[in-house]
């Protein structure tokens, strides 16, 4: 197993990434995420300080800081030794409408 300790910067989105093999477990330590996934980023939700969230491996996500003034931060623990990410294209989910005008993130800020 290996943990960590992610802090993402307001505005900031991770890119749409999947973690292998790996099965990820993570605990909310403050601020609030939007989450993207699913095989056309259909599925989204939004977590604050104390949720948990459980990705299992090989699924599609995206994390996003909605906050212009404050970072989230989360502790994440994955189910083999090294952390593992695999970056997908930025057009994986072109095809796919954002769900929500709160999941946009202004490239300008």
């Amino acid at each position: 197993m290996w943990g960590g300790l992610f802090v993402v910067a307001p505005g900031a989105r991770t890119g749409i990434h999947h973690h292998g093999e790996q099965h990820t477990i993570a605990y909310v330590v403050s601020g609030s995420a939007s989450v993207r996934w699913g095989d056309r980023g259909e599925f989204h939700d939004t977590l604050e300080a104390g949720d948990f969230l459980f990705v299992p491996s090989w699924l599609p996500h995206q994390e996003i800081n909605p906050s212009n003034d404050t970072p989230f931060q989360w502790v994440v623990v994955r189910s083999t030794s090294e952390p593992m990410v695999v970056n997908l294209p930025e057009d994986f989910w072109d095809d796919v409408n954002l769900i929500s005008a709160h999941l946009r993130v202004d490239e300008e800020q």
